[in-house]
């Protein structure tokens, strides 16, 4: 629901969580999701989204729900890799790293796969993001980045594919900070 904190990282997955680890990343990694299911991979067409929001000062990474500046680092469509790159000038500190794949369909009856991990960023820093998300709010349900484009829809078997390949695509959300 975008609407909800579950847009931020997943299902009940804003609640803070002192159970899960912190992984060290060097400024300028590749840094990438895997799927636990009986599925190795996405089967859907559909942009991927990667955002960084760095946790406030006095709080625990571990006890924060994510509420705050979301800065966009990537988007990849129509075809989701699975990894991203984090800018070498991203400062050093604490950060959720939030991942979303957007399965459009028509109508208000997108999908969102959404999860975050926490993440300790290493390196020189320097660079200054500008454009923020928030989540939820960025997002709107009758926004055209979250439904297929009149004339795209294309039915192969029982699954819709875009029959232009997302040529008039834009991605919702801020633009990609770079550093």
């Amino acid at each position: 629901d975008l609407l909800t904190p579950d847009h931020r990282c997943g299902r009940d997955a804003w609640k803070p969580s002192p159970w899960t680890g912190i992984v060290d990343v060097i400024a300028g990694d590749t840094v990438g999701f895997g799927i636990e299911t009986t599925w190795d991979s996405v089967t859907h067409i559909g942009p991927g989204l990667a955002y960084l929001a760095k946790k406030p000062v006095g709080v625990e990474l571990s006890q924060w729900d994510g509420d705050g500046d979301w800065v966009k680092i990537d988007y990849k469509g129509p075809i989701t890799k699975k990894t991203t790159t984090v800018s070498m000038t991203t400062p050093p500190g604490q950060y959720l790293l939030r991942v979303e794949q957007i399965y459009p369909s028509l109508g208000n009856e997108s999908q969102f796969y959404v999860n975050c991990a926490q993440i300790n960023i290493i390196g020189p820093g320097g660079g200054t993001p500008t454009d923020f998300a928030r989540f939820p709010g960025t997002y709107k349900v009758d926004e055209a980045a979250l439904s297929l484009p009149v004339g795209e829809e294309h039915v192969v078997g029982n699954d819709v594919r875009w029959e232009h390949g997302f040529l008039p695509y834009v991605p919702p959300g801020p633009p990609v900070w770079t550093g």
